[in-house]
C-alpha cells in the first residue's frame, strides 16, 4: 500500500499497487506499507491477516500478501465496506489454489454485509471479541 497526503483535501490517501510493476522511483515522497509492516506472529497479526487464516483463504501463500493489503488498504479508506467495495478494490488480485471462496468469506466479516455476529458463525468469532 502507498499513502500520500493530498494537500487541497487535507486527508492522506491510500492506494494498493502491483509492487511488481511499481518502479522504486515513482515511490519518492510515499509512504510503503508491505504486509510485514501492518502485523505479525512476533507483534500480533493484523485482523485482516487474522480473518484470512482462520478462513483458510491462504493455500501456496503467493497471493496472500497482495490480498491482505488489498483488504488493509480498502479498510484505511472506508471503514466499513460492502461487498461491492470488496469486489472492486479485489479486482486485480489473482489467486490460483482457493478458488476465492475462502478469502472473500474471510473479509466478508469486514463488510457491512456481513450481519451482526460475523461471517463464520462461530460462537468464538473474532468480529464478537472486538478484533475487527
Amino acid at each position: 500500500m502507498i499513502s500520500r497526503y493530498d494537500r487541497e483535501a487535507d486527508k492522506v490517501e491510500h492506494y494498493s499497487i502491483n509492487a511488481c510493476l511499481a518502479p522504486v522511483v515513482s515511490l519518492h515522497g510515499l509512504a510503503v506499507t508491505t504486509v510485514e509492516g501492518i502485523g505479525s506472529t512476533r507483534t500480533g497479526l493484523h485482523a485482516v491477516q487474522e480473518r484470512i487464516a482462520l478462513a483458510h483463504g491462504s493455500q501456496c501463500g503467493f497471493c496472500t500478501p497482495g490480498m491482505v493489503m488489498s483488504m488493509y488498504t480498502l479498510l484505511r479508506n472506508k471503514p466499513r465496506p460492502s461487498m461491492a467495495d470488496l469486489d472492486e478494490y479485489f479486482a486485480g488480485n489473482l489467486c490460483r489454489c482457493t478458488g476465492y471462496r475462502p478469502i472473500i468469506e474471510g473479509f466478508r466479516s469486514f463488510t457491512t454485509d456481513a450481519g451482526a455476529g460475523g461471517s463464520c458463525g462461530r460462537s468464538d468469532c473474532c468480529r464478537r471479541k472486538g478484533k475487527g
